[in-house]
């Protein structure tokens, strides 16, 4: 069970960064809706340092995983709700001298947002990985991905805030605080670029009995981001971030043999380009 937790915790930090997000105007809406934008693929790589201590073993596992999937908007509604189509076209994850697949291969998500990126509904996938049941939710996932951008215009330099919150494997929740400003914009053969810089805090907390064994989470993460935003394409061009932090999932009272804490770190820099 610890070792599923853990799976799974380690899982969300690698795909969590995808929602951290000159020219002559001072301002500039941004939004994911109102005009067709072309399907869009994407190859998102992450690569750093995860180290787990438990019953005094400690262990270092350097991490590279390596995902391409496409994006498509496959319908805008009148009232500016969109629908979008993502299929994961290939993936892998290196641990250490380990090779695997993160087993999301030719799995296909449809889900419907709002022009500022407000996630509405998921269909389709509800489970990332093959075989953990429970142990993922897909729409938490998208949803801490998905940048939100205000409903009013901005001005260069311009910020603005966010909270959000989801659950980690049913032993606890992850909750952050995020802060976003539109550093630039530019144009790239014609097409405006708008570029964000981002920030967040974040907390892990909660709790789970397992057989007669009631661990507790507790943890805490910092980030940074770098996005570049098409504003006609309505798409990301390009995407940098770097966190790191660490969490504990411990037993309350005495350790056992079989229940002893696991203490987790991490550090972790992620890049998605569109292709």
């Amino acid at each position: 069970k610890i070792r599923s937790v853990l799976l799974s915790l380690v899982a969300v930090l690698i795909i969590l960064p995808l929602g951290l997000f000159g020219c002559k105007e001072k301002e500039v809406k941004l939004t994911y809706g109102e005009t067709p934008v072309k399907a869009q693929r994407y190859k998102q790589t992450t690569v750093g340092k995860v180290t787990t201590t438990v019953g005094g073993k400690t262990a270092d596992a350097e991490i590279r995983s390596e995902m391409v999937f496409l994006e498509t908007v496959s319908e805008i509604k009148p009232e500016g709700m969109l629908e979008k189509r993502i299929v994961y076209e290939s993936d892998r994850i290196k641990t250490g001298k380990t090779r695997s697949e993160l087993l999301i291969k030719g799995k296909v998500v449809a889900l419907q947002m709002d022009e500022k990126g407000q996630l509405l509904d998921v269909k389709g996938v509800t489970e990332l990985f093959t075989g953990q049941r429970s142990t993922l939710d897909l729409r938490r996932l998208l949803e801490e991905n998905q940048l939100i951008f205000p409903s009013k215009p901005l001005k260069l330099g311009e910020s603005w805030s966010y909270n959000k919150r989801f659950d980690l494997s049913n032993i606890g929740e992850l909750r952050l605080k995020g802060r976003a400003k539109l550093a630039s914009l530019e144009k790239r053969d014609k097409t405006r670029i708008a570029k964000t810089v981002s920030s967040l805090d974040g907390s892990m907390f909660g709790e789970k009995k397992f057989q007669d064994v009631t661990f507790v989470l507790k943890g805490e993460e910092k980030g940074e981001a770098t996005t570049y935003f098409g504003v006609e394409d309505k798409t990301v061009v390009e995407h940098k971030s770097h966190i790191k932090g660490s969490f504990e999932v411990a037993p309350t009272g005495v350790p056992t043999p079989q229940a002893q804490p696991l203490k987790t770190q991490f550090d972790l820099s992620t890049t998605i380009t569109a292709s």
